[in-house]
């Protein structure tokens, strides 16, 4: 123990020494020498410390760090008091300009059971006082407002504390409106709810809009009515529900609620009144009405409760009761119009609802309501608006209705001023008339229409019909249609009816210069029902005494269609059948079958033939499917009716017992009939019967051979399709290579179909009509099947040793063709390489037999 003090005692003179020699106002020694002091173990005294600490300051009174030192060494030591050493630290040397030195004393305070709320109070002025303002929320504000929010905390100085610090900050309100909620301050949250509110620079520093600072004043005012203090609680809330917003609706039965829950039922009914009248749109309009019909039903069932009870003698309630059940009543009656008029808020040109308003207005109250509901509405639309003339007729036919013609008719006049060029207007205001009996009057107004609306076909249609029913064809009638072509606004029906007009009235000539000029005002399709009808009345007038004029109407028609009408040349087929001559009539259906479009040429083409078997007979009739069923004209007919006229030419040959004609037709159109289809199965199922009543074995099996070939054809180019199809999604080639390859493909069905599918030429086995016994020394005519059909193999079944019979040797038979035969039919026969090529034909089955017979022998 005596060396531990000893050197000790050493120690200290050491650093004793050195303050003398660096003299003491040196602040790193100071420091060192109190490291040493705190680190040393053998000091147990805290006065030699706190001596030291005094010293130092002594000297270094305005020393920051010596000061935080002192401090926190003794609040950790607990050696010293406390509150005066802060007090010298922050009257000593500046200390007070140091926030550090303020929070550290303030929090000391704050923890410190034995202080009380004044002294920690004064002690927070102090900091504010002596500290810079831009300090204030960064150190002491924070501390501050803890300690007025801490429940020991009296509420008058917590109050104090927030209304200080929100002058210097109002953005943080809604802290204070906590506060005041968490203490029950309801008034005072309201009126800095209010406030927020109220301010359109106010900016939400938790980020809550507008709406929710209003519903979170609602819920304040409606569930504490009583303690809003001087808050001006409706004029606040109105100012929330006077923008069309929303919560407007909300904050109405708020307000309501307010009165309500403070007795005000007189107030509250208004309230519900004046929303009802002001919100913008159905959702709140919805929300108003059922809270406004529960709050009468709650005060009718409280009257009744009450008349129940002791109150059943007192007049008063019962006309209370009385007042309340019929504003129920007429609450809900009036429902629709109050809807109306919320909807009509939101858009005031809504021309629909308008008039719904005024459909309403006469049936909920009456016509007098109906009318101000008109007037109100022609003021307020604007006349832009599409429909706005529908008021004006409204308006104008409500008089109408009540038996008021002379009011409707100054309606209409009025109406007609504001929109002098809508023949809708017009045509109602005529049409009034008419109803009224006063034809004279619609007549004339009908004429000032036209003069308004010049562009107007309904308006002249009116005239025109208004003016024949009054006076007939006369000049007028002759001048409203004139009128009507002069501004082009005819259609063909125009044109038409004027037309019967003249007719009616036998000006025939008249009528067809009108037939005329509409056939060349429009190009078909549109003139077409003015020429068939122009057409039809001439033939009908005149019949056969104007043939050539007739013609050239015919001619000019069909030019006019660019000679693809098909009814045209049936109707001038039909008559030349009746003035004319039989060729003329072949040539009119020729020349249609060979321009008309593939849809109507099968028709054409069958008129053609009945019209051929009466004029020519049998003959002709073959000539007609002939050409039909190889393509001509040029532009054929569909394969669908190709089919069909097989078919048909089947059975005509059929009919005329020339089976063989028959089964070769019916083998050129198998081409173009699809097995898998089912037109194309019909087609198979009439030559299966042909050949069940007409065939044999072979001609039977012939018809599946060849039903067999077309069915692997159309497998083939719908796979083929498939393919493409698939090869062009997956590599995604749109452009020129698809298209190559589609033609590539069309081109290769095309080759496989031959004749028969694409161009409908001749194939084997058919013989023409005009064929018949060209070579009397045969006998009659060969089949061309059996001139050359190269599925056929001739083999003389009649040589049993193998011999060529029929043919000498060294050469074919007269008239017999040989052909090149593959070399793969050949196998192992085939011609090995470096042979001699001096004769590289191949010669026949026959030959070879015959060689080979030699070579044995």
């Amino acid at each position: 123990m005596a060396s531990e003090s000893a050197a000790t005692t050493t120690s200290l003179r050491e650093w004793e020494s050195e303050l003398e020699r660096v003299g003491p106002y040196h602040l790193k020694t100071w420091i060192k020498y109190l490291d040493h002091l705190e680190g040393s173990s053998s000091i147990s005294s805290s006065s030699v410390i706190a001596e030291t600490f005094d010293r130092a300051l002594g000297h270094l009174p305005g020393s920051y760090k010596l000061w935080r030192r002192y401090l926190r060494w003794a609040q950790s030591t607990q050696t010293q008091d406390d509150e005066s050493l802060f007090s010298r630290c922050l009257s000593t040397g500046g200390m007070h300009k140091y926030p550090v030195i303020w929070t550290t004393y303030l929090r000391h305070l704050a923890q410190t059971p034995t202080t009380t709320i004044t002294t920690l109070r004064r002690t927070f002025d102090r900091a504010l006082r002596s500290l810079p303002v831009t300090q204030h929320s960064r150190h002491v504000w924070p501390l501050y407002l803890d300690f007025a929010q801490h429940r020991a905390t009296p509420t008058p100085t917590s109050l104090r504390v927030y209304r200080r610090y929100l002058k210097l900050h109002p953005t943080h309100k809604e802290e204070f409106v906590e506060f005041c909620r968490s203490r029950g301050l309801h008034a005072e949250a309201c009126a800095a709810l209010a406030e927020c509110v109220g301010d359109p620079n106010f900016v939400s520093l938790r980020g809550k809009t507008r709406h929710q600072l209003w519903l979170e004043l609602v819920e304040l005012v409606t569930r504490h009515p009583d303690a809003t203090g001087d808050l001006n609680v409706p004029a606040v809330l109105r100012r929330g529900a006077s923008p069309a917003g929303l919560l407007s609706g909300r904050l109405y039965v708020a307000l309501a609620d307010y009165y309500i829950r403070r007795s005000h039922f007189a107030l509250a009914r208004d309230t519900y009144a004046e929303a009802l009248g002001r919100v913008a749109s159905v959702r709140d309009f919805s929300l108003v009405f059922d809270a406004y019909a529960q709050f009468l039903e709650s005060l009718i069932s409280a009257l009744l409760a009450r008349d129940g009870g002791e109150g059943q003698d007192d007049p008063g309630a019962a006309e209370d009761l009385d007042l309340l059940m019929e504003v129920l009543e007429s609450l809900v009656h009036r429902r629709p119009l109050l809807l109306n008029a919320c909807l009509l808020r939101q858009n005031v040109n809504s021309v629909h609802e308008w008039l719904k308003r005024a459909k309403l207005a006469e049936e909920l109250e009456s016509p007098e309501s109906a009318a101000r509901v008109f007037a109100e509405a022609v003021k307020t639309v604007k006349t832009s608006t599409s429909g706005y003339h529908r008021l004006w007729v409204g308006f104008a036919l409500l008089y109408e209705s009540n038996s008021a013609a002379e009011d409707c008719g100054r309606i209409f006049e009025r109406a007609v001023v504001a929109l002098p060029s809508c023949d809708a207007l017009w045509l109602a205001y005529a049409e009034a008339e008419i109803r009224a009996g006063r034809h004279a009057e619609a007549l004339a107004v009908l004429r000032r229409a036209a003069s308004s609306c010049p562009k107007s076909l309904s308006v002249h249609a009116l005239l025109a019909d208004l003016t024949e029913s009054l006076s007939g064809l006369g000049d007028d009638l002759r001048g409203v249609y004139a009128a009507m072509i002069d501004r082009k606004i005819a259609t063909p029906q125009t044109f038409l009816n004027y037309a019967a007009i003249l007719e009616e009235h036998r000006y025939f000539e008249d009528a067809f210069r009108v037939y005329e000029t509409g056939c060349h005002a429009f190009r078909p399709p549109h003139a077409s029902p003015i020429w068939r009808t122009y057409l039809a009345k001439f033939v009908g007038r005149y019949a056969g005494k104007k043939v050539e004029r007739a013609r050239d109407l015919f001619r000019s028609a069909i030019a006019e269609h660019d000679h693809r009408d098909a009814g045209l040349y049936e109707q001038y087929a039909s008559f030349e059948e009746a003035h004319g001559l039989a060729k003329n009539v072949m040539a009119i259906y020729d020349a249609g079958v060979r321009s008309c479009g593939p849809g109507d040429k099968l028709a054409l083409l069958e008129s053609w033939v009945s019209k051929a078997k009466a004029f020519y007979g049998v003959s002709r009739m073959r000539q007609i499917y002939q050409a039909a069923v190889e393509g001509e004209p040029p532009e054929g007919l569909r394969d669908a009716d190709v089919r069909d006229v097989c078919l048909r030419y089947a059975r005509l040959e059929r009919g005329l017992g020339e089976v063989d004609r028959a089964r070769a037709i019916l083998r050129h159109g198998s081409q173009l009939a699809n097995p898998k289809d089912p037109s194309g199965r019909a087609y198979w199922d009439e030559w299966n019967k042909f050949e069940v009543d007409h065939g044999n074995e072979d001609t039977f099996r012939e018809m599946l051979r060849i039903k067999r070939s077309v069915l692997a054809f159309y497998s083939q180019a719908n796979q083929h399709a498939t393919t493409a199809a698939a090869a062009a999604a997956a590599t995604g080639e749109r452009g020129g290579a698809a298209a190559d390859e589609m033609a590539a493909l069309e081109a290769e069905v095309e080759g496989q179909n031959g004749a028969a599918a694409g161009d409908q030429a001749r194939i084997p086995g058919f013989v023409k009509a005009e064929t018949i016994n060209n070579n009397p020394d045969e006998g009659g005519a060969v089949g061309a099947e059996e001139q050359n059909n190269p599925e056929d193999i001739d083999l003389d079944l009649d040589d049993d040793d193998g011999g060529d019979a029929g043919v000498e040797e060294g050469g074919g038979e007269e008239g017999v063709r040989q052909k090149a035969i593959p070399e793969g039919v050949f196998g192992s026969l085939k011609r090995k390489e470096g042979a001699s090529d001096e004769k590289p034909t191949f010669v026949g089955a026959a030959e070879r037999f015959k060689r080979a017979r030699q070579g044995g022998e």
